[in-house]
Protein backbone atom coordinates (compact mmCIF):
# COMPACT_ATOMS: atom_id res chain seq x y z
CA UNK A 1 0.00 0.00 0.00
CA UNK A 2 2.92 2.39 0.57
CA UNK A 3 3.61 2.19 -3.16
CA UNK A 4 0.05 3.43 -3.75
CA UNK A 5 0.61 6.50 -1.57
CA UNK A 6 3.93 7.24 -3.21
CA UNK A 7 2.50 6.84 -6.71
CA UNK A 8 -0.48 9.01 -5.80
CA UNK A 9 1.71 11.81 -4.47
CA UNK A 10 3.92 11.60 -7.57
CA UNK A 11 0.83 11.65 -9.80
CA UNK A 12 -0.40 14.74 -8.02
CA UNK A 13 2.91 16.51 -8.56
CA UNK A 14 3.41 15.43 -12.17
CA UNK A 15 -0.08 15.76 -13.59
CA UNK A 16 -1.86 18.10 -11.24
CA UNK A 17 -5.59 18.58 -11.53
CA UNK A 18 -8.11 21.32 -11.18
CA UNK A 19 -10.85 20.48 -8.69
CA UNK A 20 -13.53 18.42 -10.39
CA UNK A 21 -11.31 17.20 -13.26
CA UNK A 22 -10.08 13.65 -12.70
CA UNK A 23 -6.91 12.57 -14.50
CA UNK A 24 -6.31 9.10 -15.83
CA UNK A 25 -3.15 6.98 -15.78
CA UNK A 26 -3.23 3.68 -17.70
CA UNK A 27 -0.75 0.83 -17.85
CA UNK A 28 -1.09 -2.59 -19.44
CA UNK A 29 -2.52 -4.13 -16.25
CA UNK A 30 -4.01 -1.26 -14.25
CA UNK A 31 -5.89 2.02 -14.37
CA UNK A 32 -5.69 4.85 -11.85
CA UNK A 33 -8.05 7.82 -11.69
CA UNK A 34 -6.67 10.76 -9.66
CA UNK A 35 -8.24 13.95 -8.35
CA UNK A 36 -6.89 16.76 -6.19
CA UNK A 37 -9.23 18.80 -4.01
CA UNK A 38 -7.59 21.43 -1.81
CA UNK A 39 -5.03 19.67 0.36
CA UNK A 40 -6.44 16.21 -0.41
CA UNK A 41 -5.65 13.85 -3.27
CA UNK A 42 -7.81 10.84 -4.04
CA UNK A 43 -6.80 7.91 -6.21
CA UNK A 44 -8.90 4.95 -7.34
CA UNK A 45 -7.01 2.06 -8.94
CA UNK A 46 -8.02 -1.25 -10.49
CA UNK A 47 -5.67 -4.11 -11.36
CA UNK A 48 -6.22 -6.77 -14.03
CA UNK A 49 -5.17 -9.55 -11.59
CA UNK A 50 -7.82 -8.42 -9.04
CA UNK A 51 -11.02 -7.79 -11.01
CA UNK A 52 -13.28 -7.95 -7.96
CA UNK A 53 -11.83 -4.98 -6.05
CA UNK A 54 -10.36 -1.52 -6.35
CA UNK A 55 -7.82 0.29 -4.20
CA UNK A 56 -8.66 3.76 -2.96
CA UNK A 57 -6.10 6.14 -1.46
CA UNK A 58 -6.72 9.52 0.10
CA UNK A 59 -3.63 11.62 0.81
CA UNK A 60 -3.12 14.77 2.86
CA UNK A 61 -0.93 16.86 0.54
CA UNK A 62 -0.14 19.29 3.37
CA UNK A 63 1.76 16.32 4.90
CA UNK A 64 0.31 16.94 8.37
CA UNK A 65 -1.57 13.63 8.30
CA UNK A 66 -4.35 15.12 10.40
CA UNK A 67 -7.17 12.64 10.69
CA UNK A 68 -5.06 9.78 9.34
CA UNK A 69 -3.71 8.44 12.63
CA UNK A 70 -5.74 5.23 13.02
CA UNK A 71 -7.57 2.62 11.00
CA UNK A 72 -10.93 4.20 10.27
CA UNK A 73 -14.23 2.91 8.89
CA UNK A 74 -14.98 5.06 5.84
CA UNK A 75 -17.99 5.43 3.57
CA UNK A 76 -17.79 6.58 -0.05
CA UNK A 77 -21.01 8.20 -1.31
CA UNK A 78 -21.38 8.34 -5.10
CA UNK A 79 -24.24 10.54 -6.32
CA UNK A 80 -25.74 10.53 -9.83
CA UNK A 81 -27.18 13.69 -11.45
CA UNK A 82 -30.74 12.34 -10.93
CA UNK A 83 -30.16 12.09 -7.16
CA UNK A 84 -29.67 8.32 -6.88
CA UNK A 85 -26.84 7.52 -4.50
CA UNK A 86 -24.68 4.44 -4.00
CA UNK A 87 -22.45 3.87 -1.01
CA UNK A 88 -19.31 1.80 -0.55
CA UNK A 89 -17.92 1.13 2.89
CA UNK A 90 -14.27 0.32 3.43
CA UNK A 91 -11.60 0.47 6.10
CA UNK A 92 -9.04 3.25 5.70
CA UNK A 93 -5.63 2.07 6.87
CA UNK A 94 -3.19 4.90 7.71
CA UNK A 95 0.02 5.11 5.69
CA UNK A 96 1.81 8.26 6.80
CA UNK A 97 -0.24 11.24 5.66
CA UNK A 98 -2.69 8.98 3.76
CA UNK A 99 -5.47 6.43 4.06
CA UNK A 100 -5.51 3.40 1.79
CA UNK A 101 -8.21 0.79 1.52
CA UNK A 102 -9.56 -1.95 -0.69
CA UNK A 103 -13.20 -2.04 -1.74
CA UNK A 104 -15.11 -4.88 -3.37
CA UNK A 105 -16.42 -3.75 -6.72
CA UNK A 106 -18.98 -4.73 -9.30
CA UNK A 107 -19.82 -3.52 -12.77
CA UNK A 108 -22.83 -1.69 -11.27
CA UNK A 109 -20.62 0.17 -8.75
CA UNK A 110 -18.28 1.28 -11.50
CA UNK A 111 -21.14 2.34 -13.77
CA UNK A 112 -22.29 4.62 -10.95
CA UNK A 113 -18.71 5.91 -10.63
CA UNK A 114 -18.48 6.58 -14.38
CA UNK A 115 -21.78 8.48 -14.52
CA UNK A 116 -21.64 10.24 -11.17
CA UNK A 117 -21.97 13.91 -10.36
CA UNK A 118 -20.18 13.86 -7.00
CA UNK A 119 -18.15 11.71 -4.60
CA UNK A 120 -17.90 12.21 -0.87
CA UNK A 121 -15.82 10.08 1.53
CA UNK A 122 -16.78 10.29 5.19
CA UNK A 123 -15.43 8.96 8.48
CA UNK A 124 -18.28 6.67 9.59
CA UNK A 125 -17.56 7.15 13.29
CA UNK A 126 -17.50 10.96 13.35
CA UNK A 127 -19.50 11.77 10.23
CA UNK A 128 -16.67 14.11 9.16
CA UNK A 129 -16.16 14.50 5.41
CA UNK A 130 -12.59 13.52 4.47
CA UNK A 131 -12.87 14.58 0.82
CA UNK A 132 -15.66 15.73 -1.49
CA UNK A 133 -15.31 16.25 -5.24
CA UNK A 134 -17.03 16.40 -8.59
CA UNK A 135 -16.71 13.55 -11.05
CA UNK A 136 -15.73 15.15 -14.36
CA UNK A 137 -13.51 12.66 -16.21
CA UNK A 138 -14.68 9.49 -14.46
CA UNK A 139 -16.57 8.27 -17.55
CA UNK A 140 -13.23 7.84 -19.33
CA UNK A 141 -11.86 6.08 -16.25
CA UNK A 142 -14.80 3.66 -16.29
CA UNK A 143 -14.16 2.77 -19.94
CA UNK A 144 -10.44 2.25 -19.26
CA UNK A 145 -11.22 0.07 -16.21
CA UNK A 146 -13.48 -2.10 -18.34
CA UNK A 147 -10.74 -2.49 -20.97
CA UNK A 148 -7.71 -2.96 -18.71
CA UNK A 149 -9.14 -4.59 -15.58
CA UNK A 150 -11.94 -6.67 -17.06
CA UNK A 151 -15.03 -5.29 -15.33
Amino acid sequence: MKVTCISLCLSALLWGSAAGAWTLNKSANSVTANEIVGDRAISITCYRHAPDRITISISDLSQTGRGFERETPLMAWVRLPDGRTMKWSFSGVPEGPAFAGVMPVSSQNLDFFGNAESLSVQDQASGQTIVQTGMKGTGAARIAMRERCGF
